[in-house]
């Protein structure tokens, strides 16, 4: 009887309960609010039966708190990806969830005078979590151009897992040549596979795409740019 009693009257047993009285649209609401990542809510909520509507709903929420947090909690991101294999999304949610787990862009000085030094860097987010059900993001990364003509030997030689992007420095530095502009862009290769199946050199091919192997669970290619407006002084 006093165990009994011990539960019945534990903060985290009553708030169990709270999450249980919850309507599901309310619940779904609470788990993809400001607020932190709950257990309970999910321990909730994955006995609910969902309509599709309100499975849209939860993926578009789950999405948008992984952008404003910079994560997702293990759970959420295994329901992610579960939904993905159920073939329950529309096509912008499959594409936003692969290319929002780490999202890149080209950074650098946007003025510059004749004749000076610019450095332009690749940047990254990343938000993914490496849950039970997802797989691991890779990063092929081509050619550096400069108003449309290809930088000889800026593409990578072997493939990077985008989780160790911050230990390598993928940078180009050029000479502001003259013209009203400078038009700087990198095209990658973003792609998602099982763990450790991508570590090795990259093949590319005559056209300037990387070979990527089959088995893959998704791949994209992403063109950034940069551009710098050119000044006399």
């Amino acid at each position: 009887m006093l165990l009994g009693a011990v539960l019945m009257f534990s903060p985290l047993a009553n708030m169990n309960w709270k999450y249980r009285l919850l309507p599901t649209n309310s619940l779904i609401a609470q788990t993809t609010g400001t607020g932190g990542f709950t257990y309970d809510e999910w321990n909730v909520l994955r006995l609910r039966t969902l309509s599709r509507e309100q499975v849209l709903t939860l993926s578009q929420g789950l999405l948008d708190k992984r952008v404003r947090k910079g994560y997702t909690s293990t759970d959420a991101d295994n329901w992610l990806v579960a939904q993905i294999k159920l073939g329950s999304w529309p096509n912008d949610l499959v594409e936003r969830y692969y290319l929002e787990n780490i999202e890149f862009s080209l950074e650098g000085s946007i003025q510059a005078r004749i004749g000076a030094t610019v450095r332009v860097e690749l940047n990254s987010v990343y938000r993914h979590t490496s849950s039970s059900a997802s797989d691991t993001p890779f990063v092929f990364i081509g050619d550096f151009r400069v108003n449309g003509v290809s930088v000889p030997d800026t593409r990578a030689k072997s493939v990077i897992a985008a989780l160790s992007m911050n230990h390598y420095d993928v940078a180009l530095e050029l000479e502001i040549p003259p013209g009203e502009e400078v038009r700087v862009q990198l095209d990658i290769w973003l792609v998602f596979a099982p763990f450790n199946s991508l570590n090795g050199t990259i093949i590319w091919q005559e056209d300037g795409t990387p070979l990527i192997p089959p088995g893959v669970a998704w791949d994209r290619k992403i063109t950034l740019e940069h551009v710098i407006e050119v000044t006399e002084e």
